[in-house]
């Protein structure tokens, strides 16, 4: 892969670019460009109809032109409208999420500065809540899973259900130690509901 320096002012932003950041974003952005200058170059496509349109850096570009860089290294591709635009919205969402437990080895004030904040770090350093385990529950409803939804219009029906099938209150996986989610947020296996009911 070649990467070659262009001229920032010849970079063309894609219009469809459905990528923003926010103010703390974008400062954490300019301090990295600051401090380690350009370690991932911008993606260009130089097909002949999308010469020079930016596939990927957009949010760099801009912050590069606001610190006054004439030039920025760029990798070019040679793609179509339609692969372009797939590759863009590809660059932007699969970049993947944090393990809270590898998070927890690194320094705090490293965290910190890489912006970091702090509810993020409490919530990762936070004990595990202390859940009730008696029945079998998943944070998540896949596809594959079969599941039922109980709604109620008032709290005295909800109360009674929760007392036919003993179901408890239990504090939330991600409660922050100084503050603790509860709720009856249950999801039964099917077999032990059915158990239940007889």
């Amino acid at each position: 892969m070649k990467i070659i320096n262009k001229k920032i002012d010849d970079l063309v932003p894609a219009d469809y670019n459905p990528r923003k950041i926010g103010v703390r974003e974008k400062m954490e952005l300019t301090k990295s460009l600051k401090k380690f200058d350009f370690v991932q170059p911008i993606v260009v496509n130089i097909n002949k109809k999308r010469f020079n349109v930016i596939i990927g850096g957009h949010q760099k570009v801009k912050i590069a032109k606001e610190l006054g860089y004439k030039t920025v290294p760029c990798v070019e591709v040679d793609l179509s409208i339609d692969q372009e635009r797939e590759l863009n919205l590809r660059l932007n969402k699969n970049g993947g999420e944090f393990d809270p437990t590898l998070l927890t080895l690194l320094d705090k004030d490293l965290l910190r500065q890489v912006g970091f904040l702090d509810k993020e770090l409490n919530k990762v350093f936070a004990d595990n809540a202390e859940i009730d385990q008696e029945e079998e529950f998943t944070t998540e409803i896949l596809e594959e899973n079969n599941y039922l939804v109980f709604t109620f219009d008032n709290s005295t029906n909800s109360l009674a259900i929760e007392d036919f099938f003993k179901l408890k209150s239990v504090n939330a996986k991600d409660s922050a130690t100084d503050y603790k989610r509860k709720g009856i947020g249950r999801v039964l296996n099917g077999g032990q509901l059915l158990d239940l009911i007889k």
